[in-house]
């Protein structure tokens, strides 16, 4: 291998490219056909073939029987992935899985299948070892009440439909995986300037002590919201199932009724994650890879920004203790808070691209070109978490006012006005059905007085608490009247909040500085100490509320007051790079200085992580057929619904609102007088019922369907006409059958023409803001060494003279003279 490293003709041309590529696309082809033909298993047990622990025929369990659980006769299976589908009527918390018979090393294979609200349960399962017998198994819960039991009437075992999507998958990766390692091999020489040019060691080793607590093979159950967001994933990867794209309802939630997350929460991010989902990744694996990707785009962000804010190694360590401060890392694996998190991957962006527009002269390319970063940080906050989008957006205006005089000049207003323009459109494709459903509908989310109380400063954190070095890291949040025992960590570390002690001791008292210097220093102060300041109790949120009306809701939608830490993080961070980045301040100094930050960040890190790993539940989850529609497992709370807050479901202005009441409603069955109309048959899709049925009355009959009443959703007749739709119960959705009716009617969601306009318009806007980044970063690539050009690439290759793109004398003069050469060689 080294031989081959160190020749330097090893070289792969296009041709050989073409012919790779080729030969891989045939290879996945045919294994796609060979695998779709292998012989399909339909196995089908029946009630008579059910057994208890004791060998007798039993399908039904309760209180009174001595075995606890039902089983199949145990069966064979070849290597692969396989759906189970269950029959079954069940009142408590039983469950069902799927096992091997020997119950020894490795023997859970579906993991648990909770029945609590389906009579059709099913799941997707991966047999490792073909050798080993398997069985199905129905278990009674060792408290089982009064009434609660289960019976099985059928079990059906076939081929998982994402059987040959997750081998192609697989096999797709180990090319890719061979491909990467050979233009690694021809490209080395460009790939070792490269890497002396970047700090990608540092990014891959912070990435990776980021995400330790992912080296295990469970998640972790005390995470506060992991539930809803893996639900998230899966929402997503069923509605791109059902042909829905972007997916708008997930139709997966309370029992196939639905849930309009995707409208409310952005969730671009999440498509990857969902993605791995469609081909048999199973969502915990795939949540692993999202927290590890945005742990790399973190540091990587990070890196970025503070790099061209204080230089290369300032930006480096600034960037490593912005991604190991404390609260990222609870965003993390406490709270398991993905919106938020997310968020604070784009945050440095944003301020990199103020810092570009407060600071640098207006002359420059960085200057102009500052819109762009905004733009870019501004869209993935948006579309990653709403609350993070208002705070930023109050620190964005704060820092405004302030520096109004740098902003109220010609070319700032150009450039804040282009950010904008390039940010409303990149983002119309979900700005505009999110502004339709909070306009033309009542929910939890815009209903200040079913929310949450605005007295928000209750669960602040205390001054005390910004310092603290020990917490319980699965706790939550108390009163502050409580006390701060055993609640999460609230801060941001003790790493990042030792750097306003070093700017104070390095930087207060000196004299003579800069003034736009000082202007910098004091507005990132003041903002630091500002959002530490918001995050407490002490901050007056009731006394602004009570004068001033209309922030009432903003105030009561940020929920909880830690969630200022993330700006608090930023700033510091930024804070840590103006002080870094000091000439004056001796070099041993500033050594020193950076130097306990940097351990201090790695101890408090390491240590919380740590204590993670220690103190987690563990919680093994494959897909949705391990998790309830209706209630999140939780390691903190008996009772918790799947939706959380149900901050997103419809309600009525005049109807209280009891979350439990509501989500006990959404049973799957119709709702209707059973004396008036009769139903033939039914069946309930993903965001889609079909009913046929007679409405044996001369009057109009109302019928309830399983779907909660959404902007979008239409009834229409097999005949193609238009029915009435009005609220049921708990805003079920109500369809308004007519007099004498005979027929089918198809209850479905259609996204409103306008939303697919908005789709283009953001599509489009997309192209041009890429096309105007590589216009901008094609201005730097001269000039060149290059051994070869086809002329047709000469537009690869721009210069700039007297603000027009030309082409280079240099490209010219060496594509006429290698005319026959039908590729750049080289390019440094």
């Amino acid at each position: 291998m080294k031989d081959i490293w160190n020749n330097k003709k090893f070289y792969i041309s296009k041709k050989a490219w073409i012919y790779l590529i080729v030969v891989e696309i045939l290879i996945l082809i045919a294994a796609g056909f060979f695998y779709s033909r292998r012989e399909s298993v339909m196995l089908n047990f029946s009630q008579e073939e059910l057994v208890n622990d004791a060998g007798d025929n039993v399908f039904y369990l309760d209180r009174s029987t001595e075995q606890k659980s039902v089983t199949t006769p145990a069966f064979m299976l070849t290597k692969g992935m396989y759906t189970l589908e269950a029959q079954i009527e069940c009142v408590g918390e039983a469950r069902l899985e799927v096992v091997y018979e020997d119950q020894q090393y490795d023997s859970e294979v579906s993991g648990m299948i909770p029945l609590s609200d389906r009579n059709v349960v099913t799941c997707d399962f991966r047999i490792n070892y073909a050798d080993r017998p398997i069985q199905v198994r129905g278990v009674l819960p060792d408290n089982i009440g009064e009434g609660e039991y289960i019976l099985v009437r059928n079990i059906r075992i076939t081929n998982a439909a994402c059987a040959v999507r997750n081998t192609l998958f697989w096999i797709f990766l180990f090319m890719v995986a061979v491909d990467g390692a050979l233009y690694m091999l021809s490209r080395r020489e460009q790939l070792v300037l490269w890497a002396e040019k970047t700090s990608w060691k540092v990014v891959v080793i912070v990435t990776v002590l980021c995400s330790m607590p992912l080296m295990v093979d469970y998640l972790f159950l005390n995470s506060h919201d992991l539930y809803f967001h893996l639900m998230r994933i899966e929402g997503i990867k069923e509605g791109m199932e059902n042909g829905m794209f972007p997916v708008r309802i997930q139709p997966g939630w309370l029992s196939g009724h639905g849930y309009a997350a995707s409208v409310f929460y952005g969730d671009l991010l999440l498509y990857f994650p969902a993605f791995l989902r469609f081909f048999g990744i199973s969502v915990q694996a795939a949540y692993k890879c999202y927290v590890v990707l945005i742990n790399l785009l973190t540091v990587s962000v990070a890196c970025h920004c503070f790099g061209k804010m204080g230089g290369r190694r300032t930006g480096l360590i600034c960037a490593s203790v912005y991604s190991m401060n404390i609260y990222r890392l609870t965003c993390i694996y406490t709270r398991a808070a993905v919106g938020e998190y997310t968020a604070m991957t784009f945050m440095p962006l944003v301020l990199y691209g103020l810092w570009k527009l407060y600071t640098l002269p207006e002359d420059t390319e960085e200057y102009k070109n500052s819109w762009f970063t905004i733009a870019a940080g501004c869209t993935g906050i948006f579309l990653s978490h709403m609350i993070t989008t208002e705070i930023t957006a109050l620190f964005v205006i704060i820092s405004a006012v302030i520096m109004w005089r740098k902003l109220f000049r010609k070319k700032a207003i150009m450039t804040i006005l282009k950010s904008i323009t390039a940010v409303v459109l990149l983002n119309l494709w979900f700005l505009v059905p999110f502004l339709d459903y909070m306009i033309s509908g009542t929910y939890v989310i815009n209903n200040a007085d079913k929310y949450m109380p605005y007295q928000i400063e209750k669960n602040g954190a205390a001054v005390a608490q910004l310092f603290m070095t020990d917490y319980n890291v699965f706790g939550h949040s108390s009163r502050v009247l409580d006390g701060s025992m055993s609640e999460m960590p609230m801060t941001v570390g003790a790493a990042l909040m030792l750097v306003p002690v070093g700017w104070f001791c390095f930087c207060l008292c000196r004299r003579q500085r800069d003034r736009a210097e000082k202007k910098t220093e004091y507005l990132t102060v003041f903002l630091s100490l500002l959002s530490l300041w918001m995050s407490t109790y002490l901050f007056p949120y009731t006394w602004l509320a009570d004068r001033l009306p209309f922030l009432r809701l903003s105030i009561v939608s940020v929920q909880y007051l830690w969630r200022f830490l993330s700006v608090a993080a930023v700033m510091l961070s930024l804070l840590l790079c103006l002080v870094l980045q000091k000439e004056w301040i001796l070099p041993d100094r500033k050594k020193v200085f950076a130097g306990v930050v940097i351990l201090l960040s790695l101890w408090q890190g390491m240590t919380y992580m740590s204590r993670c790993v220690e103190n987690a539940e563990v919680y093994r989850v494959q897909q949705t057929g391990n998790m309830s529609t209706m209630q999140a497992q939780s390691a903190s709370k008996e009772v918790q619904p799947s939706v959380m807050g149900g901050e997103y479901l419809p309600l009525n202005w005049n109807e209280a609102f009891i979350l439990e009441d509501y989500v006990s409603s959404y049973t799957d069955q119709l709702t209707c007088d059973a004396d008036s109309i009769h139903i033939a048959e039914w069946s309930h899709g993903r965001n889609t019922v079909t009913v046929s049925l007679l409405n044996m009355t001369d009057e109009v009959q109302q019928i309830e369907v399983p779907l909660l009443l959404y902007k979008g959703y239409q009834a229409v007749t097999d005949q193609g006409e238009a029915l009435q739709i009005l609220p049921g119960t708990s805003y079920r959705l109500s369809v308004s059958v007519p007099a004498g009716f005979s027929g089918e009617i198809c209850v479905k969601f259609k996204a409103p023409w306008y939303w697919r306009v908005c789709e283009m318009i953001s599509l489009m806007a997309l192209i041009c803001v890429v096309l105007c980044g590589i216009n901008h970063k094609g201005k730097k690539l001269m000039p060149y060494k290059l051994k070869g050009v086809d002329k047709k690439l000469w537009f690869l290759f721009p210069q700039q003279r007297n603000g027009r793109c030309v082409i280079s004398p240099v490209v010219v003069n060496h594509c006429a003279s290698a005319v026959s050469s039908s590729y750049c060689s080289n390019v440094i």
